[in-house]
């Protein structure tokens, strides 16, 4: 299974787990030699997805310039996730094992696939939904191991940097390897920073049960292929610019493609007779091209003692996927050591050009998802966020935000969701 992070629901957990901790205080001094952090993040949607990932970061630290980090991701999800069959007003049951899942209605033929993010689901038997009831196929289960390796070091001059690494991400069924580097430059006595970076990766897609047949049966149809590829390529430009004092601003353009298979082999989508009851169901179909661009710009404000930072992200890509999302966190210094920070995030997306409910029953487009990550959505995050300090060497933070999601235009039940985020962090300077 691959445990995307498109939609907020693991794009939540690379959130959290990229960032780490939030120091209390800067984050290494000049002249410190090693600093660790570590977190264990929960995520849990309610009745659905659940996930526990522990997070090791170490940094060796010459100066502020030159900096080599490693990070140890570990992902373990587990629950139920819904596998793209329309919610329709008859009972639908969907039987199986090893996350191969057949499915069919009272009233109609029958077919299969299985879940949404994930699969790996070790017993078989079968699942029922009644009528207007979302089909969230349960228990499937899946493991991720990443490792990142970074370095950064000046070039020629302290307020010039190079920087360089790699990352390698495995589950079961899915690999992906990446390498990444970017040059930053320091202007007009440091109040200015421009940067470019790039990365490239690819990725194989390797399903227990083999790649399915695009838009073929789901039940019925073999599939032709034991693995499939992806490769993806983009740059960011960025520039950080100080306003004065107590403000600094950052914009950031951000451009990326990706060539290959971009399928989800757990997905299906319905097709319906006229009378709204499934006909078949069949394995759902993506472009193999995806080119997508994003404007990202940030305001950090000292207010006094606290601190404000505000954030846009504005992303359209050649599927018809425009997302806006807007972050703010504001955070209350009580003492040199203990600090409160309020989170607020706010997004809102329109759905792929080839994003489909369902298809009529003798409908068979080229491309068709019934994935809700691809359809409109909007969510909301609320959270608190503390930090405390024991020492200048030892620090602790928690949080514990909600999420809800939803999609406001048709009103699907597959993409109405809450989740509980919550991460306990620690981290030391030695």
């Amino acid at each position: 299974m691959q445990l995307k992070s498109s939609q907020l629901k693991l794009s939540m957990l690379a959130l959290a787990s990229g960032s780490l901790l939030s120091a209390v205080g800067a984050s290494a001094a000049e002249g410190t030699d090693w600093q660790a952090e570590a977190a264990v993040l929960y995520y849990g949607e309610l009745d659905r997805v659940t996930a526990l990932e522990p997070v090791i970061n170490l940094k060796r630290i010459w100066s502020p310039e030159q900096i080599a980090s490693a990070t140890l991701v570990l992902d373990t999800l587990g629950g139920a996730s819904h596998n793209g069959a329309a919610v329709v007003d008859s009972p639908q049951t969907f039987a199986g094992s090893s996350g191969s899942y057949a499915a069919s209605s009272d009233e109609g033929d029958d077919d299969d696939d299985d879940d949404d993010d994930d699969d790996d689901d070790d017993g078989g038997g079968e699942q029922t939904f009644a009528a207007g009831e979302v089909p969230l196929i349960s228990g499937f289960e899946d493991f991720r191991m990443a490792l990142d390796l970074a370095y950064t070091q000046p070039l020629n001059t302290p307020l010039n940097t190079i920087s360089v690494g790699t990352a390698l991400s495995k589950e079961e069924d899915y690999l992906s390897i990446g390498v990444n580097g970017g040059l930053a430059a320091e202007l007009f006595s440091r109040n200015t920073k421009v940067s470019v970076s790039g990365a490239a990766a690819y990725d194989r897609i390797a399903p227990e049960d083999g790649i399915p047949q695009i838009l073929g049966d789901s039940l019925t149809a073999a599939s032709t292929l034991n693995s499939a590829d992806k490769w993806v390529g983009e740059y960011t430009l960025g520039l950080t610019q100080v306003i004065n004092k107590i403000s600094i601003v950052q914009l950031n353009y951000n451009s990326g493609k990706s060539s290959g298979y971009h399928t989800d082999p757990y997905k299906i989508i319905s097709r319906l007779d006229s009378a709204g009851v499934p006909v078949d169901y069949l394995n759902e179909s993506r472009p193999e091209q995806r080119a997508k661009q994003s404007l990202y710009s940030a305001l950090k404000v000292a207010l006094g003692t606290h601190s404000l930072t505000a954030s846009y992200r504005y992303y359209w890509d050649d599927w018809s996927v425009v997302a806006k999302t807007s972050d703010a966190l504001l955070r209350f210094n009580l003492s040199e050591r203990l600090y409160l920070e309020g989170h607020g995030r706010w997004h809102q997306q329109t759905k792929a050009d080839f994003y489909q409910l369902w298809l009529a029953e003798a409908e068979v487009p080229d491309y068709a998802s019934a994935d809700h990550r691809l359809g409109d959505l909007q969510t909301q995050t609320l959270g608190l966020n503390m930090g405390y300090q024991f020492s200048d060497n030892q620090a602790v933070t928690f949080r514990t935000e909600w999420y809800h999601q939803s999609d406001p235009v048709t009103g699907n039940k597959a993409a109405q969701m809450d989740a509980v985020i919550s991460q306990l962090g620690f981290k030391m300077v030695f």
